[in-house]
């Protein structure tokens, strides 16, 4: 099914008239929820948490700047990948509102199209969580979660925003709360043209140019709704349209380009809660995705299409004493339809039923936690995975994390199904990770050292054979381990609030058996996996006014897995700026402040220097005349 810019719009504009002349735009106080024991999926031992910034836009720039993960990024607007713990993309999941975005045919998300609107919140969960969220996170997970608070007043709100390469936004957003439900509704349309300077290391004399072929344009569009008829049930409603245009530059060594992709989404959630007494809740959710992607270059197009419904049912029994359980069942069915498949005019599908089992204890001191699932391919079972965690209280101030998971990464369609190539025999991957962390807090002061390992075995990778063509083959076994330490610290001087945050985090990532014929080194240090992260941030607070400063560095990464060429290490800072008042916001930021030339791609030149500027104004009813 194909869907288009029109599509999204009429899309976004039926769900604002549902709203605007369904029901009266009034304020009432909702019933206090009370769904009891929900289990959270805050497996393994830290976390990192952001909240998006007064202008919405990419996830990318937060990542980048406070490190939480290892970014790859083609350039500004361009494909850009995550890593957590040196584990790759495709072992990195990304949430919205519970949807995994990974696509089925490559089992990667794209990062520079994740939005973050302002409320939203950004997390990075670090520790294998199979167990809890099934495929792919074997070593972390990213979420993003709408702001969905119970929110009294109602408003309006336009934002406009401009910057460096002729970047524009505008966005339009409503938050409405009626009888009984609250809704929020938001249209984004960013664009760029991205034809910022750099200077082409590649060519004699190292002329200065031009990005060409890079212009951007994304139409965003998302609703969320909760309905709360009594203080028992909730009824979730949230759904993501997005068509995301890209022209592909040419990389330093190449001629001009006049490649481009489009990218069509639609994800939708659909989620009930129910407590059936003061003890037991009953969570029952259906989630869809639909992806079109097509590739134009020279004239010639490709298309590829898929989707995903998956379909979950959650039982929860406070058991008394401290004891909780969770149990459930899921099911999901994904499919795809590529060019470059054996059967390119045929969808390839498979279905993923699971069953998984949770059990908590809480004592005064200790808190406990187990989990264990089953989870099939059609009619195969994956490896029985589970994970024991536990936090340890030994004083007041201090606390000890652990988590100990099994975990796995079923085989992609691409991996199995692309013609000629594909080798449908592929075993998934499997591996085991341990976190271990210490935590303290004192005040306003917070800090945590932790360290872990990790161990994936039968690697997937693409690898030339004999005949010199490309197929991937379980060619490996990875492991890798490090350390993260984290510090942030609030207090007041001369008037001003202030925060002061910093981060660092050591990876050493590498090859520990080889089971292909092609020799790779082993004990090196994985390509594009830097062994050192870190970000130092300070925000200052006053009044209305807000300043914040982050400086980040990046060690070198290897391209070549021998070592024998790599790009550099490189620091990059952001300012912000930004003045709040209860019917507007105004930010200034400031990107690579220090213009430093880097790249996180070898080839792909990253812009230097630049800024943007935007605004958002509020409009509440009369009744309604602050903002939260």
């Amino acid at each position: 099914m194909q869907f288009s810019k029109r599509t999204i719009l009429l899309v976004s504009g039926l769900i604002w008239a549902v709203q605007v002349f369904g029901q009266q735009d009034t304020a009432y106080a909702l019933p206090e929820l009370t769904i009891q024991a929900e289990k959270p999926v805050r497996e393994g031992t830290g976390s990192w948490e952001t909240g998006a910034s007064a202008l919405a836009g990419s996830a990318v720039a937060a990542l980048l700047y406070e490190n939480p993960v290892a970014l790859r990024s083609n350039g500004p607007g361009l494909l850009s990948t995550l890593s957590i713990r040196g584990s790759g993309p495709a072992r990195t999941p990304v949430y919205w509102e519970g949807i995994p975005l990974q696509s089925p045919m490559n089992g990667v998300y794209d990062a520079s199209l994740l939005s973050l609107w302002s409320g939203d919140q950004l997390e990075v969960r670090f520790g294998g969580q199979s167990s809890v969220l099934g495929n792919a996170a074997m070593a972390g997970s990213i979420h993003v979660q709408s702001d969905n608070s119970r929110t009294t007043r109602p408003y309006w709100a336009l934002g406009v925003q401009g910057g460096s390469f002729d970047q524009f936004g505008v966005q339009v957003e409503k938050r409405s709360q009626f009888e009984n439900s609250q809704a929020r509704s938001r249209v984004l349309l960013r664009q760029a043209q991205n034809d910022f300077p750099f200077t082409n290391t590649t060519l004699i004399g190292n002329p200065e140019q031009r990005q060409s072929n890079s212009f951007l344009r994304i139409l965003d569009a998302q609703h969320i709704q909760n309905w709360f008829w009594t203080s028992r049930h909730r009824l979730k409603l949230a759904v993501w349209a997005q068509d995301a245009y890209r022209q592909i530059p040419p990389s330093m060594t190449e001629a001009a380009s006049d490649r481009l992709q489009t990218d069509r989404t639609f994800r939708g959630v659909l989620q009930w809660d129910e407590s059936l007494n003061d003890r037991t809740q009953l969570q029952l959710g259906l989630r869809g995705t639909q992806e079109q992607l097509v590739f134009q270059n020279m004239g010639s197009s490709e298309e590829s299409l898929a989707n995903m419904l998956r379909f979950n049912a959650d039982f929860i029994r406070d058991l008394g004493t401290g004891w909780m359980a969770r149990m459930g069942v899921q099911w999901m069915h994904q499919r795809a339809r590529v060019e470059g498949y054996t059967n390119p005019d045929e969808y390839v599908a498979e279905n993923r039923p699971a069953v998984y089992f949770l059990l908590d204890k809480n004592l005064p001191k200790l808190d406990l936690s187990l989990s264990l699932r089953q989870t099939w391919q059609d009619d195969k079972a994956v490896p029985l995975v589970g994970s024991f965690a536990g936090k340890w209280r030994p004083a007041t101030n201090w606390s000890v994390h652990w988590h100990a998971s099994k975990n796995y990464n079923i085989p992609t369609f691409n991996d199995r199904y692309w013609s000629g190539l594909g080798n449908p025999e592929l075993l998934p991957e499997s591996g085991y990770s341990l976190d271990a962390s210490v935590h303290h807090s004192i005040g306003n002061w917070k800090s945590s050292l932790g360290a872990y390992a990790l161990l994936i075995d039968n690697w997937i990778l693409w690898q030339p054979g004999s005949n010199g063509l490309f197929r991937p083959q379980n060619l490996r076994q990875v492991w890798s381990r490090g350390m993260d330490a984290n510090t942030q610290v609030q207090f007041s001087l001369a008037g001003i609030d202030w925060l002061v945050r910093a981060r660092y985090q050591l990876n050493r990532v590498s090859n520990r058996k080889n089971y292909g014929s092609v020799a790779v080194p082993l004990d090196f240090q994985l390509p594009y996996t830097p062994e050192h992260l870190g970000s130092v941030g300070l925000t200052a607070s006053s009044h209305k006014f807000s300043l914040g400063y982050t400086q980040q560095f990046t060690g070198k990464r290897f391209t070549q897995s021998d070592h024998s060429e790599m790009l550099p290490a490189f620091t990059s800072a952001r300012c912000t700026l930004a003045y709040l008042h209860t019917r507007f916001k105004i930010q200034l930021e400031l990107e690579n402040v220090w213009n430093e030339a880097y790249k996180l791609v070898a080839y792909r030149p990253m812009p230097g220097r630049n800024w943007q500027l935007g605004a958002i104004f509020y409009f509440f009813p009369a009744s309604n005349n602050v903002l939260n």
